[in-house]
């Protein structure tokens, strides 16, 4: 019985440990201050990121019909994916 009980107990202290050492993980990540991806990387070297585009050129075919054009995301739209045809040969 006492093989059992200090089996059990060691199961648990170890789930225990275990669970306080994700709780920690997943708090001291949160109270970092700052973008954790400009600590890595540092602010020189971060990529220059375009959030706006003037002038949206997006290539489409002829060979299909029904285009519908989105001001946000151009021809690559849902209702140009439902509404896409091939257009019948002549």
């Amino acid at each position: 019985m006492s093989g059992k009980l200090f089996l059990s107990g060691r199961i648990l202290s170890y789930a225990l440990a275990f669970a306080c050492i994700i709780t920690l993980n997943f708090f001291l990540m949160r109270f970092m201050p700052g973008d954790p991806v400009v600590h890595l990387l540092g602010e020189e070297n971060l990529p220059a990121i375009p959030l706006y585009w003037d002038t949206l050129i997006q290539p489409y075919s002829g060979k299909w019909t029904g285009w519908k054009k989105n001001p946000m995301y151009g021809a690559l739209n849902e209702e140009t994916w439902f509404n896409l045809k091939k257009v019948a040969a002549k």
